[in-house]
């Protein structure tokens, strides 16, 4: 098993806050299948908790990840999605992993 970084993403549009997207970080291969997908949903202020997939607690495991950015009824360009050029690397050093808040930030 691997230990969970609390993280709080946060996508904008414009600079102004994109609610109801659903982030996926998705691990980089070379992780292997020990490291699971996190996926979020965006809040009103565009903030979301990431959580890895079968957690028990909100959380994404160390390491480097492709972040994929969707939105229903929205046509983002698929360097956020499809062919993401979007990436993260999640550690439990960061300073987001401390405060809980001010996380990676995305603006398409």
């Amino acid at each position: 098993k691997t230990g969970l970084t609390p993280v709080m993403t946060t996508v904008t549009v414009g600079g102004r806050p994109l609610a109801g997207a659903t982030v996926v970080f998705e691990p980089e291969r070379f992780l292997g299948a020990n490291v699971k997908s996190a996926t979020g949903t965006t809040n009103e202020h565009g903030m979301a908790p990431m959580s890895a997939e079968g957690a028990e607690y909100p959380g994404v495991a160390p390491g480097l990840y492709l972040v994929r950015i969707t939105k229903e009824g929205v046509n983002l360009p698929t360097k956020y999605n499809a062919e993401t050029v979007l990436g993260v690397e999640v550690a439990a050093d960061a300073e987001y992993a401390k405060n809980e808040q001010d996380g990676p930030r995305f603006n398409l």
